[in-house]
């Protein structure tokens, strides 16, 4: 979960720099000019590499049995994580990061559903980032078998 709030911090730095640059981003990927804001990107992406980090923590800390609940805190980063992301409303209203989060949702829908669906190049651009990212996913594969080792009682 954390390469994916660094991931999300590169895509704001990248949206940023193309704007400096002049590059008609929303063309590009497809969005809403009017919904599609670098510093809403950023900091949701910032919000979230804390909430994991510190989830991170917390987690290291129970290995060490410093805290309790080891299993817990892996578990806590995904649930926040989706919580954070699926949540419908605005959490900064000025930069209307509901509508951003939806759209983001739309297009890893659309990675999922390739060959079902049209295929843009936002879907290609978030369909690269992916395939770039498989430690992500066993990161993820890893932490749903502990879990469910440590809830079959296999500990």
């Amino acid at each position: 979960m954390l390469l994916l709030s660094y991931f999300g911090i590169l895509f704001g730095v990248l949206l940023f720099a193309w704007k400096r640059c002049g590059i008609d981003y929303t063309a590009i990927l497809g969005v809403d000019g009017g919904r599609t804001n670098v510093h809403a990107v950023v900091r949701a992406s910032t919000s979230l590499m804390g909430l994991n980090f510190s989830a991170f923590v917390l987690y290291w800390l129970a290995l060490l049995r410093i805290v309790p609940h080891a299993h817990a805190w892996p578990a806590s980063a995904l649930l926040l994580t989706l919580a954070y992301l699926l949540w419908p409303f605005d959490h900064m209203a000025e930069w209307s990061d509901a509508a951003q989060r939806a759209d983001c949702a739309r297009c890893v829908g659309r990675v999922l559903l390739a060959g079902l669906v049209p295929t843009t190049f936002a879907s290609s651009f978030v369909a690269d980032i992916l395939t770039s990212m498989p430690k992500l996913f066993i990161d993820l594969l890893q932490a749903v078998v502990q879990r469910q080792e440590y809830a079959a009682g296999e500990h």
